[in-house]
């Protein structure tokens, strides 16, 4: 079992995962974001769990850190991954799959639209 499935397992339709380095993993529903868990992630923490559950053309994309994109089915659930790697400040949204195809990295541009950073 990924470490990711843990986290997968808990989002519903409607909801998203927002992983962002130096921030704990976020569950982002219509009425606002929580906590999943008090544990900050790394940059490369962030990189190493979603190449555990990336597929083999995708993994090599986010070991090299580049943007990427790609579907993860666990326990009958098809989620969409976006990474979008920007050093220190490395993102990614993970949500359900509605059954469209996965959302498109171009020319490596991605846009996950990851909350603001905020500073102290």
């Amino acid at each position: 079992m990924a470490q990711l499935d843990k986290l997968i397992e808990k989002i519903q339709t409607n909801q998203e995962i927002i992983l962002e380095a130096g921030k704990a993993p976020m569950l982002k529903t219509d009425a606002g974001s929580t906590a999943m868990f008090s544990q900050v992630v790394s940059a490369l923490q962030l990189s190493n769990l979603l190449q555990e559950i990336a597929p083999a053309d995708s993994k090599a994309t986010v070991a090299q850190h580049k943007p990427a994109s790609f579907e993860y089915t666990f326990g009958g659930r098809t989620v969409v991954v976006i990474y979008a790697p920007e050093g220190a400040q490395a993102g990614a949204k993970i949500t359900l799959s509605s059954g469209a195809s996965k959302a498109s990295v171009s020319g490596y541009v991605c846009t996950p639209e990851l909350p603001p950073s905020e500073e102290p």
